[in-house]
């Protein structure tokens, strides 16, 4: 009989397959995930609340800039925060609000100028709806 070690006898005599039950347990299941994220949101949102800045936040949940940035573009898109204060330095925010007003104006001269003079208010809310969420989903 060959001399064989001990993680050689555990490799041959150990099995990797798992049952079915378990298989079941590891699977992530996406309305845990979500469940998990809107918990996340929401501590965010309740710091910001708070009067906390991203770094602030950053380094109390843990995460990166980057991270906590994401989260506030989530929570701007489905309308828990509206305005850029606290998002961003005070000296940029009067720029930011300036360029957002100029962009508006200008997308719906550029819409109303691609589909023509016809363009009633609803279509034009409905192009730009459109066209926010090609932009969304192209990110």
């Amino acid at each position: 009989m060959p001399d064989t070690s001990l993680s050689e006898n555990y490799l041959q005599n150990s099995s990797f397959e798992m049952e079915p039950e378990n298989i079941e347990s590891l699977e992530i299941d996406s309305h845990k995930t979500d469940i998990f994220e809107e918990a996340f949101l929401e501590k965010t949102y309740s710091l910001y609340a708070q009067g906390l800045n991203i770094g602030e936040i950053a380094e109390i949940e843990g995460l990166s800039v980057k991270n906590v940035y994401r989260q506030f573009e989530k929570l701007i898109l489905i309308g828990k925060v509206k305005k850029i204060e606290g998002l961003v330095p005070s000296e940029r925010q009067e720029q930011i609000k300036s360029a957002l007003k100029v962009l508006e104006t200008e997308i719906d001269s550029m819409i109303r100028a691609k589909v023509g003079k016809g363009c009633r208010e609803e279509e034009l809310k409905l192009i730009r709806s459109l066209l926010l969420a090609n932009m969304l989903s192209s990110t």
